[in-house]
């Protein structure tokens, strides 16, 4: 059975807005005529119908598409992007499915299972690093792994046994899934398998086109040194855990296997699947659904409640907390338990300091508009992106990226991030330098809380180098 796995999160795209190096797409953003919008709509209810998961759903799908078809709301979109976000926002309107979308491509699409698209998928992982994006050992023997993304276990099994290996002789074992928005189940059943001893039944998925089951099991031997399936395991989630990321929170919560700690995630748990339906537009179609062996159902449209609820923010130092309380309470060596003592005892107030209200007049605004950022190369350098995406304008962006080393093509994906967030607002400065300022930002649409990390170069003319960003708590 085929399943892959396309996310959308909003960390992931915003982690890509500004960066150099992204690849153009094969054409700009065109004006579309009334004859591209019939043929994208039709062909993508012919999709639906013969793939979505719920079949009684695609017809509701369908019956308001065609409504808003009489009723003229399409006539007057001639972009594209915002011709895709539109009709996504129609079908999950009615569907309340967060995998399903329809978007633009320029001509740039998958080639949907053909050779060289899979070679240029396995280049795009290795560029990613399939998802790995940090492995550590935290105070008091540790582990930790900033996990992003699961990709194909063909490809990611290398990465994921050297990365577990490093990890097998720690104490305990914290797994960062804040920024991971899914990928595919087979490598959720690889990694898995480093935290049991015993081959385990994690999940089932049920594909609608094939009406079949296929379930997923945990292997005995994996390449690498196994993490075991007896020392404490910690996973951490935010609002942007999504698809695949949260099954793997969700599996090993009901195996009773983890401790999740931080925020009830996305809740998406439909596999999804692409589909050509013109030229220049995809639409990715949920096919199947999870069905845990032991509750009997997933954790679609609800998302996975941790067991310690927590603001995102401050869930790795809760776990940290967490994970040395659990080795003290097992630890027979007296020469460790003065170490111990002291780190929980730091670590608690760091925790408390986390908690405790922040900032100043000086940085914060009551409105998040009129936020004065520092006269530094980077300051400078966010205050003209955050002007330039909250004009909405395609040709601002590119000439914004043109004067800071990018690529103007990223303009297109800036504008599909602005349809979704309605721009930016700022709140706070979390810390400054010449070349690297954090802030505290909101989205205006969603009012989503995100902590905005921007990097440039410290010679002139300053590009960037980088972006980054993380959930954030709401300010108190």
């Amino acid at each position: 059975m085929r399943i892959l796995s396309l996310f959308l999160a909003l960390v992931l795209s915003l982690s890509v807005i500004a960066q150099p190096g992204n690849p153009p797409a094969k054409t700009p953003a065109k004006a579309i005529d009334a004859s591209i919008r019939s043929q994208v709509i039709e062909a993508a209810i012919k999709k639906l119908h013969e793939n979505y998961v719920f079949p009684e759903v695609a017809k509701q799908m369908e019956s308001a598409i065609r409504a808003r078809q009489e009723r003229k709301d399409y006539d007057q979109i001639t972009n594209p992007i915002i011709f895709a976000n539109t009709l996504t926002d129609h079908l999950r309107e009615v569907s309340k499915d967060k995998h399903l979308s329809v978007r633009f491509t320029g001509g740039g699409g998958p080639n949907l299972g053909g050779g060289a698209d899979r070679e240029q998928y396995r280049m795009m992982a290795s560029k990613r690093n399939f998802g790995f994006e940090k492995v550590e050992r935290l105070g008091g023997n540790i582990g930790y792994l900033d996990f992003r993304g699961f990709e194909d276990p063909e490809f990611a099994r290398e990465t994921a046994a050297a990365a577990m290996s490093f990890l097998a002789n720690t104490d305990a074992l914290i797994i960062d899934l804040r920024q991971n928005g899914g990928g595919d189940p087979a490598m959720v059943a690889f990694v898995s398998s480093y935290l049991f001893d015993k081959r385990t039944h994690l999940n089932d998925i049920y594909e609608r086109p094939g009406n079949q089951t296929e379930e997923f099991w945990t292997k005995e031997n994996v390449p690498g040194k196994k993490f075991g399936g007896e020392k404490p395991v910690f996973v951490l989630t935010s609002k942007y855990t999504f698809s695949g990321a949260e099954e793997f929170s969700y599996n090993l919560k009901n195996l009773k296997r983890a401790t999740i700690i931080g925020e009830v995630t996305g809740g998406g748990a439909h596999p999804v699947s692409p589909h050509k339906i013109s030229e220049d537009f995809v639409i990715g179609v949920p096919f199947a659904r999870a069905i845990n062996p032991i509750t009997k159902t997933n954790w679609e449209g609800v998302g996975v409640k941790p067991d310690i609820e927590v603001a995102a923010a401050q869930s790795l130092k809760t776990a940290h907390l967490a994970a040395l309380k659990a080795v003290e309470a097992k630890n027979t060596d007296s020469r460790l338990a003065g170490q111990l003592k002291s780190l929980i005892g730091a670590i608690q107030h760091e925790l408390d300091e986390m908690k405790a209200p922040t900032g100043s007049a000086k940085t914060q605004s009551s409105t998040g508009d009129e936020l004065a950022l520092p006269n530094t190369p980077a300051g400078k350098t966010l205050e003209a992106f955050v002007k330039a995406l909250n004009t909405g304008k395609i040709e601002t962006m590119r000439k914004f990226h043109q004067d800071h080393g990018g690529n103007p093509e990223n303009a297109e994906q800036d504008m599909g991030f602005f349809q979704q967030s309605g721009g930016l607002k700022l709140h706070s400065i979390k810390r400054s330098s010449e070349t690297e300022i954090e802030v505290l930002v909101q989205t205006k649409k969603a009012s989503d809380w995100i902590a905005f990390q921007l990097n440039v170069e410290s010679a002139a003319p300053h590009n960037i180098s980088e972006i980054r960003i993380q959930p954030a708590s709401a300010p108190k």
